[in-house]
């Protein structure tokens, strides 16, 4: 079906039943702009080859099962905007330190993911950002002071 459909722009499956592992063909969507297949019941690692998506300003993957690290080459997705990566998802190890380099930034939600380590400095690089959730996560250290430079953030959310 991919190969068919090359100009698709928006692709949204959010809140359905689908259940598998991440489909590897959505990198041949290269004008795709908002992908949403948060909400359903996918598994597994979050594949490096979604960095390819270099068009992309909203990823939504938030209300799956996915596990492993977070990974770092989603920070080469320079237009990326708005990232949803929360709720039940099982990530181990931290937010990436290369995440500081998505700075047209405005909505970051990796709450209730299960993320240890600190919150990286870095993110006090996110000058565009809005939102920053991080609840519910076992995140430790101090609040970065760099976070205090964001300021368009309206909503913060580091509780417990």
């Amino acid at each position: 079906m991919v190969g068919r459909t090359l100009k698709i722009e928006v692709f949204d499956l959010y809140n359905n039943d689908f259940s598998g592992t991440l489909p590897l063909e959505i990198v041949k969507l290269k004008r795709l702009k908002h992908l949403h297949l948060g909400g359903n019941f996918l598994t597994g690692k979050i594949p490096d080859i979604y960095s390819e998506l270099q068009s992309l300003e909203y990823l939504g993957l938030n209300g799956n099962s996915h596990t492993g690290r977070i990974p770092a080459s989603l920070s080469r997705l320079l237009n990326l905007q708005e990232l949803y990566m929360g709720y039940y998802n099982m990530y181990y190890g931290g937010i990436p330190l290369e995440f500081g380099s998505l700075t047209s930034h405005r909505r970051l939600n990796i709450g209730s993911s299960y993320l240890t380590d600190e919150i990286p400095t870095s993110l006090g690089n996110l000058k565009q950002l809005d939102t920053l959730f991080l609840q519910l996560n076992k995140l430790s250290g101090q609040i970065p002071s760099e976070l205090s430079g964001l300021v368009n953030l309206m909503s913060l959310d580091l509780s417990n």
